[in-house]
């Protein structure tokens, strides 16, 4: 796998992994189960190019949400975190994440996250340590939106 795609797939599953814990914040019940379309547009100012889009749709269900499963598990993915300064209130949400993967390489990422009836958008600003990635490609940011399509 090229340094740029591990940075984009690094970057998702641990943004879907944190918002998963999210959902264990008081705020997060706002969110419905359903099925839900997701946008992600990753951006590393690295590279010479605008990374396209990517979509795709899941169901998720209550008691995934109830069990913090609605999204990925860090852990199938080989990635531990840690979670920090977690603030939720009626329609927000942040909080850092300090992951370590396999490799030796650390993620910090701040989160910052609005549920706006069915659409939830989360803000995210990654810097990567350790392992074998260029220097100018270990800061990068991400936006993600999930919009629910209805009841699976």
């Amino acid at each position: 796998m090229n340094k740029a795609a591990l940075i984009v797939a690094t970057g998702v599953a641990l943004s879907l992994s944190g918002l998963a814990h999210a959902q264990k914040g008081p705020n997060i019940k706002e969110m419905k189960p359903g099925k839900y379309a997701y946008t992600i547009e990753m951006n590393n100012p690295a590279l010479p190019f605008k990374m396209p889009a990517m979509n795709f749709q899941q169901c998720v269900s209550a008691k995934d949400m109830d069990e913090g499963k609605a999204f990925q598990s860090q852990k199938d993915a080989g990635v531990d975190c840690t979670y920090t300064n977690v603030k939720a209130s009626p329609g927000s949400f942040a909080f850092l994440a300090t992951c370590k993967m396999k490799g030796g390489m650390t993620m910090e990422a701040d989160y910052d996250g609005k549920i706006a009836g069915d659409t939830v958008t989360m803000n995210v600003k990654q810097k990567m340590t350790g392992g074998d990635i260029p220097d100018q490609m270990r800061n990068s940011t991400m936006k993600m939106v999930m919009t629910r399509q209805g009841d699976c």
